[in-house]
């Protein structure tokens, strides 16, 4: 038995070595890009996604061997113009979110890793109507309404990730999100102008995986 002594150790050695190898290896590369990709596939597949609790649509990370930084964000923009009769509408929306994290590893199988760790954001959300009205003794009256919305949040966050190669991965992930929101109406049509809806709200939700994340790494 004693003359197999080194052998065992360095069977011991290696398989321990091997097992920091897989672990360190699990991310060939430091940096690595994401992209929502669910209603991508949701079109593909000819059905109707509801990612609306996902809102970040592209992703930065910075990977450690066992922890790492976060980063999504997400802007929509659109302006449109519609006709009904003599009412002409003119619309624009500006919609803004940014988010910072912190996450730490555990891997689970070298394909596998999960996370977990903790984001915070801010989003803000503006929306303009302009709608003239086109009167039969040849006038315009005007009506505008603007809306602001700033929020402000963060929790903590789990999320499960699978290794398609050392370049292409995929996840998805769950959160507690804490957030406030602070949001106004104001209002003009000529005459008044005023302020209405006024609103602070608190809120506490729990976010189930409904989003899948593709993500590149270079």
């Amino acid at each position: 038995m004693i003359k197999f002594f080194p052998i065992i150790l360095l069977l011991f050695i290696g398989i321990r070595l091997q097992a920091q190898k897989d672990k360190v290896d699990y991310y060939a590369y430091r940096n690595m890009l994401g992209l929502n990709a669910t209603n991508i596939l949701g079109n593909l597949l000819s059905i109707n996604p509801n990612n609306t609790n996902s809102p970040y649509s592209v992703s930065y990370r910075r990977l450690g061997r066992k922890q790492g930084f976060r980063s999504g964000i997400h802007l929509n923009y659109r302006n449109s113009e519609s006709a009904e009769g003599l009412i002409f509408n003119n619309s624009e929306r500006t919609f803004l979110l940014a988010s910072i994290g912190y996450e730490r590893y555990l891997n689970v199988h070298k394909r596998f890793l999960f996370s977990y760790g903790i984001d915070i954001f801010g989003s803000y959300d503006k929306e303009t109507l302009v709608q003239n009205f086109f009167l039969g003794s040849g006038g315009v009256s005007t009506f505008t309404s603007e809306f602001d919305k700033k929020s402000f949040g963060g929790g903590p966050f789990i999320r499960f990730e699978y290794k398609v190669s050392s370049r292409l991965y995929l996840s998805t992930e769950s959160s507690l999100t804490y957030s406030r929101s602070d949001s106004k109406r104001v209002f003009n049509d000529g005459i008044i102008n005023a302020s209405d809806n006024v609103s602070h709200i608190n809120e506490l939700e729990l976010i189930l995986p409904q989003a899948l994340f593709v993500h590149v790494a270079f």
